[in-house]
């Protein structure tokens, strides 16, 4: 059985409504509404990679397909999305959602058709909406097979949907990460100097190899962006810039079955994901930070004169990004840095922490650490302060000291 992944990223605020209307009375039997992206990632035969991401904003409702228990998203006719009513009893639905594309016209790839189904919805009342304001994550599975390997995963948040004869949503029944969840995201588009920049984001993502027991790599950082895109003036357009901080209720994709090269996606606003890309050195002694990605969609800014998805990566040019010293080493920069990955977009991380390619038991951050120059200029501070005052102070006690041994000689020539 392949697992594929698949990104839905919803916020409810902008979510987008779909409804489907009884065939006879043409009055609405089932109403939905979501926004964010899905991507989708594969991997052919000969380690060929390949990705491709659609916004929901862009999604139409297939009214042909589409009845009081299924309804049916298309994007280009290239990808399908649909989430299946059930009835489980006679006054219950369960909701299962589904994917399907073709390979070849999505991903210009082989001439696979792909389906694949997630976990059904919890079950809840036919009279009552369900609702999830919580970014939660759900696996897609097919049980057959594809000459490709796709990775699909739905995160669905802000999610609304129901089947029931009404143009507005009944009582909702409400997820269960919504009663733990309380976290926002913050977006304003009033850009954040370097200097201030405070990330909100604090977390420690890692990879674990279940057939090894072994954490292979392990991340703590706090992060936040500054962007630069033209807004709507009237007729006209003008330069605007969005400082974004990465929220705490992330979920994120890991990957660390290769021997060379490792990687972490953080998933959060809609259509946007930060991805780091781990790699060893030639001769396998240390490892560091190959690529920096940022996938973000313009949608997300209300006043955007164009809503698109772009993406700006950061190549590491000498192969020493956050290179740590030693394999056995992790690497550590508290300072607030930054990193610029494209024209428009800059990164801002403090308190990084990072170890990747490890091959024995958990990274616990307590062992040897190669340090970044921030912190060493930092650290070299307090030496040579305490040792600039130090000095002083020999000074100060030694010009006392001749002082004092003038006037004693002084007062001993008068007593003469």
């Amino acid at each position: 059985m392949k697992i594929f992944i698949l990104t839905f990223l919803i916020v409810a605020a902008q979510a987008i409504r779909f409804q489907v209307n009884a065939p006879k009375t043409n009055s609405s039997c089932l109403l939905l509404d979501i926004n964010g992206s899905l991507e989708v990632k594969a991997t052919d035969n000969v380690k060929n990679k390949t990705s491709k991401t659609v916004d929901f904003a862009n999604a139409t409702l297939d009214e042909v397909n589409s009845t009081c228990e299924v309804i049916k998203l298309t994007f280009n006719k290239l990808v399908e999305v649909w989430f299946q009513f059930n009835n489980i009893s006679n006054s219950e639905w369960i909701v299962t959602p589904g994917v399907q594309f073709n390979a070849k016209s999505f991903l210009d790839l082989e001439n696979d058709t792909v389906s694949a189904f997630a976990a059904p919805l919890p079950a809840f009342q036919q009279n009552n909406s369900y609702y999830c304001k919580a970014i939660v994550s759900y696996n897609f599975t097919s049980k057959e097979k594809f000459n490709s390997t796709y990775e699909i995963v739905a995160q669905l948040s802000g999610f609304q949907i129901q089947s029931y004869k009404n143009d507005s949503f009944e009582p909702a029944y409400e997820c269960d990460q919504d009663k733990t969840s309380t976290t926002s995201t913050a977006l304003t588009s009033t850009p954040t100097p370097a200097t201030t920049t405070a990330p909100s984001y604090k977390d420690d993502l890692s990879c674990w190899d279940s057939k090894t027991n072994t954490t292979k790599f392990r991340l703590e950082a706090t992060f936040a962006l500054t962007i630069n895109y033209e807004a709507k003036d009237g007729n006209k357009t003008k330069a605007a810039t969005a400082n974004i901080d990465v929220p705490s209720n992330v979920t994120a994709n890991v990957s660390c079955s290769e021997d060379r090269e490792e990687s972490l996606k953080i998933l959060f606003l809609p259509g946007w994901d930060l991805e780091y890309i781990f790699q060893r050195t030639k001769d396998n002694n240390t490892y560091f930070v190959s690529n920096i990605i940022l996938t973000y969609s313009t949608s997300a800014f209300k006043d955007a004169a164009v809503n698109e998805t772009l993406q700006v990566n950061y190549t590491s040019a000498k192969s020493n990004y956050l290179q740590a010293e030693k394999q056995s080493y992790y690497y550590s920069c508290k300072s607030n840095t930054s990193v610029s990955l494209g024209q428009n977009v800059t990164l801002y991380t403090s308190n990084l922490r990072y170890q990747a390619f490890n091959e024995k038991g958990n990274i616990t951050f307590s062992g040897d650490a190669t340090e970044c120059s921030e912190d060493e200029e930092t650290n070299s501070v307090v030496p040579i302060a305490v040792g600039a005052a130090l000095a002083g102070l020999v000074v100060i006690v030694l010009i006392a000291y001749l002082i004092g041994r003038r006037r004693s000689r002084k007062s001993g020539y008068e007593s003469v």
